[in-house]
């Protein structure tokens, strides 16, 4: 079993011949037919005639698998926005097309370690020197993601085993980046290392078709029915609908296998969901078994047959202290808590769409950005069972907001940009409506104030109480005074500053609180001893119209960081006269002067235990 035609995998078989006997001519061409369909209807599992390299995991069909190029044949328009999709790019190749990095000799340094990117013919190559230490060189034989950021992967030279390059390329920044530095993770742990089996352990569950790692004490012979997720990860194993749709077309209705696909729009709202939920989640498994034999979990089934409700992870790594989700990618979870889906038929497919529909008007690529369903702007995607608020004037004696306004959203208050991942802050995914006492309990700052940046805890308090009788918590002397997401940015821990200098940047929370105060604070991060939250501070600088320009390096050394952040501040005092700033909330006085003494004192009380969001 160490070639790349293992024992297990089948091989192609001829159709058969049909010969013509006049006696039984008519009966024999239906034999031929159903034999015909059966044999040639689905892409059997093959071995290429190049074989894969040794250096990567096998992409082969089989167990009801037939691949995504079977889907084609019939259905071609959602084959066409599904290859439009970064669900499909998700696992990739290398190749002209699919690699996003630049591999034309560029270098990147992080501490001991240097990489070089560079193409070679056909190939992609990474080579990665320690300072004082052996060179690595070697050629990419996998990537990982297109939409935001991609990692790459290189061979180990044992088995199917993949390893990580310690850069990724960011297709913001434009420029590769360590790896710890993509994350909320503690300083000073160094480079991250290769990650050897990672990809075979881990990523290979969400990020293929059908993944079945295969790691025994044999070996490790990982492989996957496709690479990306295609088709069959949500609809399941195509070979019996294929092959059913394919012999009713030939009008042979006997002996026909039962047409078992399975359409996520056709199930219960809770079974769709689970469809999504096989990955948008973070639940307890088998993972002994799922080593081995990969996931039993298949489209159209319950989900709680193979996962443990009570393994689910309430560690801060990924959840707040309440429960609710912390970091992307656990979407399923906050779902599955909220009161819409517990007491309604709220589902995934309630505002997201897999395939872009005839009648939508953006492009594909406008469409797989985030995968919303067109007709669901603004509120309409409440509004499919709060028919009430489409009404104007009953939406505004809800909201307490203008109907064109922000506030007047309704995933604004209920789903607010709570949870972090890829470099900025996601919505999160549980129905809940804004508590003050939750920002006491959690150190997750309310909706209110997420977009009344400049408002008191106290401020939206009083107001949640004034309009929705919501019991106000007892507050501090600084919860009364001081802006709630400033007092997040000077005391919170590093999670909680990232998501408030993403807000900094944030259009309507920017209009709503106005934006000539946040200078000077988004300067103050850009010293944050955590990489992630440097880089999410400049870009939320950035946006800030006398900055657009402002040159910072959040990788740069800490010398250099210091200067920047200083010449930051120095642009701001020189920007306008100091009644633009004057808010007492937000310690800045009448005279347009930072309140030093007081944001000091605040900083020396700011969280230094250390963070790592697992995404």
């Amino acid at each position: 079993m160490n070639n790349d035609t293992e024992q297990n995998v089948p091989q192609r078989k001829p159709a058969g011949l049909v010969r013509w006997w006049a006696g039984l001519g008519g009966l024999l061409l239906i034999v031929a037919i159903v034999f015909v369909s059966q044999r040639l209807a689905v892409r059997e599992p093959s071995v290429s005639a190049k074989p894969p390299p040794r250096a990567r995991p096998l992409e082969i069909t089989g167990d009801g698998y037939v691949s995504s190029e079977a889907c084609l044949e019939c259905h071609e328009s959602e084959h066409e926005s599904w290859h439009a999709s970064y669900h499909r790019s998700m696992t990739q190749i290398p190749s002209s097309e699919s690699v996003i990095g630049h591999f034309d000799g560029r270098q990147a340094v992080a501490e001991h370690l240097r990489a070089t990117f560079e193409q070679r013919g056909d190939e992609f190559w990474v080579s990665m020197v320690p300072i004082d230490g052996k060179k690595l060189e070697s050629p990419v034989v996998m990537t990982t993601g297109s939409h935001n950021q991609q990692t790459y992967w290189i061979s180990t030279g044992w088995e199917r085993q993949l390893a990580m390059v310690p850069f990724v390329y960011v297709k913001e920044a434009d420029r590769w980046i360590p790896r710890r530095s993509i994350f909320i993770k503690p300083p000073g742990e160094g480079v991250d290392g290769l990650h050897k089996g990672r990809w075979n352990h881990t990523c290979i569950a969400c990020h293929t078709t059908r993944g079945v790692p295969a790691i025994s004490d044999e070996g490790m012979l990982t492989q996957a029915a496709e690479f990306g997720i295609a088709c069959e990860a949500c609809h399941g194993p195509g070979e019996n609908h294929v092959r059913y749709q394919r012999g009713l077309k030939a009008n042979v209705t006997e002996g026909l296998p039962e047409d078992d696909i399975v359409n996520p729009a056709n199930l219960s709202h809770d079974l769709s969901s689970q469809v999504c939920g096989q990955c948008h989640s973070t639940l307890g498994d088998d993972m002994a078994e799922f080593t081995v034999g990969g996931d039993r979990y298949r489209p159209g089934t319950d989900i709680w047959e193979t996962r443990n409700k009570k393994m689910i992870q309430r560690a801060d790594t990924q959840f707040w202290s309440d429960g609710i989700v912390r970091v992307g990618g656990r979407e399923f979870n906050g779902l599955i808590d909220s009161p819409c889906y517990q007491h309604g038929d709220l589902s995934c497919q309630s505002c997201h769409s897999l395939h872009k529909e005839e009648d939508d008007p953006r492009s594909l690529e406008g469409w797989a950005n985030q995968l919303l369903r067109a007709d669901i702007v603004d509120n309409q995607a409440c509004l499919q069972c709060h028919k009430e608020y489409g009404e104007e004037e009953k939406l505004t004696a809800h909201t307490h907001h203008t109907a064109d306004s922000s506030g007047s959203l309704c995933y604004n208050c209920h789903m607010p940009h709570t949870s972090y991942g890829l470099l900025k802050a996601i919505r999160c995914h549980e129905i809940f409506s804004p508590d003050a006492n939750d920002d006491i309990t959690t150190g997750r700052t309310n909706a209110c104030n997420l977009c009344h940046m400049d408002k008191t805890l106290a401020w939206g308090a009083d107001y949640l109480k004034q309009w929705y009788g919501i019991r106000p918590p007892k507050l501090t002397e600084q919860q009364r005074q001081v802006s709630a997401l400033l007092l997040t940015l000077l005391t919170g821990d590093a999670g909680q500053r990232a998501l408030a200098a993403w807000h900094m940047g944030w259009k309507p929370a920017q209009e709503t609180s106005g934006s000539d105060w946040l200078p000077p604070y988004l300067a103050q991060l850009l010293e944050d001893p955590y990489d992630a939250v440097r880089y999410i501070a400049q870009r939320s600088l950035r946006s800030l119209p006398e900055f657009e320009n402002f040159s910072f390096d959040f990788l740069a050394p800490e010398e250099e960081r210091s200067a920047r952040r200083q010449r930051a501040v120095e642009l701001w005092q020189g920007s306008g006269p100091p009644n633009l700033f004057s808010n007492e909330a937000v310690l800045i006085d009448e005279s347009g002067n930072l309140r030093d003494e007081k944001i000091n004192q605040l900083l020396k009380t700011r969280s230094k235990r250390d963070v790592y969001l697992r995404e």
